[in-house]
């Protein structure tokens, strides 16, 4: 090859490495160019995730600094007794009010059991005029209205009151049973006297009876027929239904105390005889005839004539200065007994003397008392306002009404005319009545 060829095949071999150099050139500039306008976005990419994360971790942080500084404040509130009642968010489970009246109701309601189940014995001296040197400091214990309540079995708790005193009579003015019809605490109250046989008793206007509705079947003495079950159970164990007056020898110089139902003072006992034995007559006619009604009816009017005749004969025994008890269950009201204190000495031994004392019961006390004032109700529609804050002296204790005595027990437990089932601010009580002949408040009508 010539010099020439030669030199004309560099030039064409230098050109065309001049034009792959200017294409790498180009090639290179043009990564560049497209490297150097991608770093830009991805550090603007990289400072914006940058700036969302500082934000987000302020925020967070914001937050929580927040929280703590609402517990710390709520914390120092708490701790310094401020605040706990106005914050909403958090509140104790019951409030402070609510905790002090739930210990007051508790408080109340376990002062309410324990007096419902303690017998407190009121103790009282009642004046007697003329009173027989045998009867000085002579001692009653007047209980009225069980109503069939239980103080601990078998009447435990009650007995061990009563069993504890000293007392020479026990009088009862009725509502032993009550309207329930369970005889069974009264008859364990019996059993678990230390004296039975000083125990008179009169039923109530809530308990069964006396008499029973339909004559009982089989063979028996006339009482046996005619009397409810709860009434024999309790003579049979020792104690003495007061259908009658009964008449109690006092000492060795056969001073005599009479007990009598309240009905028959101020009743003609004459009358009544001459009632019944006409009543009988007429009845046994049909009785032996087989008429039904009189049959069923006979044996009752038998026992009426044959108490009739029992108060007649009291009336022509029981004399001037004998000392006369009288019981009743619901308190009778002034008139009533201003009538048994009219003068019969034109009519002899043919009304019963006056009593010196009466003994009734029914209003429990009132059942729930208000502290500072007493019983606000007592059923009895003739004392205060349809029974309502009635006085005080006529709830219970001793008032004297002529010639007479009034004593009301407050009871052992709550009336059936009072739809309450327990004692409020009224403990349950038995009365120890000591007889005197010295001069009492009552003998001055306190």
């Amino acid at each position: 090859m010539s010099a020439e060829e030669r030199k004309t095949a560099s030039d064409k071999n230098n050109t065309i490495t001049e034009q792959v150099r200017t294409s790498a050139d180009k090639e290179a500039g043009a990564t560049k160019e497209r490297v150097s306008s991608k770093v830009p976005a991805q550090k603007n990419a990289k400072k914006s995730a940058e700036k969302k994360k500082n934000a987000k971790e302020k925020s967070t942080a914001k937050r929580v600094g927040d929280f703590a500084g609402k517990n710390i404040q709520r914390f120092n509130r708490f701790t310094s007794s401020e605040g706990v009642a106005t914050d909403k968010e958090i509140r104790p489970l019951i409030s402070f009010r609510f905790f002090i009246c739930a210990c007051l109701v508790l408080t109340l309601l376990m002062v309410m059991v324990l007096q419902n189940q303690s017998t407190y014995v009121r103790m009282e001296a009642v004046g007697v005029a003329g009173l027989p040197d045998a009867l000085e400091n002579y001692t009653i214990l007047h209980v009225s209205d069980l109503n069939a309540a239980e103080f601990g079995a078998d009447q435990t708790a009650l007995l061990r009151t009563i069993n504890s005193l000293s007392y020479d009579i026990m009088l009862i003015t009725g509502d032993m049973v009550g309207t329930s019809g369970d005889a069974e605490p009264f008859l364990a109250f019996l059993r678990g006297l230390k004296r039975k046989n000083n125990v008179y008793f009169i039923a109530g206007d809530a308990d069964p009876g006396p008499l029973r509705a339909s004559l009982r079947e089989g063979e028996g003495t006339l009482e046996e027929l005619v009397l409810e079950d709860w009434i024999l159970d309790a003579i049979e164990i020792g104690a003495t239904y007061v259908d009658s007056p009964k008449a109690v020898t006092i000492g060795s110089t056969g001073t005599k105390l009479w007990i009598s139902p309240f009905s028959q003072l101020g009743v003609s006992a004459k009358q009544t005889v001459s009632i019944f034995e006409d009543q009988l007559e007429t009845e046994l006619i049909g009785y032996l005839s087989g008429i039904g009604a009189d049959y069923a009816s006979y044996p009752f009017t038998d026992y009426r004539y044959r108490v009739a005749q029992k108060l007649l004969n009291a009336a022509g025994q029981m004399g001037a200065d004998d000392v006369h008890i009288a019981l009743a269950h619901v308190p009778p009201t002034d008139s009533m007994i201003s009538i048994t204190q009219d003068n019969h000495s034109d009519t002899p031994n043919e009304y019963l003397h006056s009593a010196d004392l009466i003994l009734a019961g029914h209003y429990c006390g009132g059942v729930w008392k208000m502290p500072g004032y007493g019983a606000m109700y007592i059923p009895d529609a003739l004392h205060g306002m349809n029974g309502w804050f009635p006085d005080q002296a006529r709830v219970s204790g001793q008032v004297s009404l002529g010639s007479s005595i009034l004593h009301v027990t407050g009871g052992l437990s709550t009336s059936s005319d009072v739809k309450l089932p327990f004692r409020l601010f009224n403990q349950p009580e038995v009365s120890l009545i000591t007889l005197t002949g010295l001069l009492t408040d009552n003998m001055f009508g306190n």
